[in-house]
């Protein structure tokens, strides 16, 4: 399973214009030392994306992984590539530069993940020899809707609730959980969150405006059967936050891998 241990974004599920096409190549900063090495055999299985301050660490992931994360997009909207994409696992450690990381630091805590995504953008470009291209297809998709009793998300200025008083998104430490807690963010987060998950586009349509604390904790089976997991994922989500997730089909812009190479040496 996938542990991402940075903060949540805000941006939406769409994946993003390329910056180069959007005239701000200019603005966009390169990582200022980066390593990226094959992970060892003997490394361990669990994979791990960390973003501790000033620096971009990935442990054990594909370059498909590390494609999602630069253009902010779940699986299913990226096509092409190589045969190695999910197979070959590396270990990619990067510098921010102190100039940008200072920068990043002033940013709301929801936005500062967008630039060191920049940032990723150009390292696949420089060290991959990435080259995409976008291309509207239409898929199976999730939409995210309001459950038929409502939504239970709380709005990010509503007072928060009393100590000690019990949620309905409470952990029992004797389990496992698959979590989010996110503050002062917009619905689409939460539909980021999810599409990472499903490994399938989940488009915000609650209708829901504004920004909110979102906590979600679905406890996992203890033999993480991905179809039990799904259930646990639907059942929490409307339980908790009074949502749910309806498979339709859209049209949406995806991201065809046209060039991409093995990692230039460090």
């Amino acid at each position: 399973m996938l542990c991402v241990a940075c903060l949540l974004t805000a941006s939406a599920a769409m994946a993003q214009t390329d910056q180069e096409s959007s005239g701000n190549a200019t603005e966009i900063q390169r990582f200022e030392v980066v390593t990226i090495r094959p992970h060892p055999a003997d490394g361990g299985n669990n994979s791990m994306i960390m973003m501790p301050p000033g620096r971009y660490e990935a442990k054990n992931v594909t370059v498909k992984t590390l494609i999602e994360e630069a253009y902010n997009v779940p699986a299913d909207q990226i096509s092409g590539g190589p045969p190695w994409l999910e197979k070959q696992r590396f270990d990619v450690s990067a510098k921010i530069p102190d100039e940008s990381w200072e920068q990043i630091k002033k940013l709301r805590s929801t936005d500062q993940e967008k630039p060191i995504h920049d940032m990723l953008q150009v390292l696949l470009k420089d060290r991959f020899q990435l080259v995409v291209s976008h291309q509207p297809r239409e898929l199976r998709v999730y939409a995210l809707v309001q459950a038929s009793g409502g939504a239970k998300l709380r709005p990010h200025e509503a007072p928060k609730p009393q100590e000690g008083k019990e949620e309905s998104g409470g952990t029992d430490p004797e389990k496992s959980y698959m979590m989010m807690t996110a503050l002062d963010v917009p619905v689409t987060a939460l539909a980021n969150f999810l599409a990472g998950h499903m490994g399938r586009t989940v488009l915000d349509q609650t209708g829901l405006a504004g920004r909110f604390d979102i906590e979600l904790n679905v406890a996992l089976p203890t033999d993480n059967n991905q179809d039990e997991v799904d259930t646990a994922l639907f059942q929490a989500l409307e339980d908790q936050l009074g949502l749910k997730l309806v498979s339709r089909k859209a049209t949406v812009d995806t991201i065809r891998l046209d060039h991409l190479e093995e990692p230039s040496e460090n």
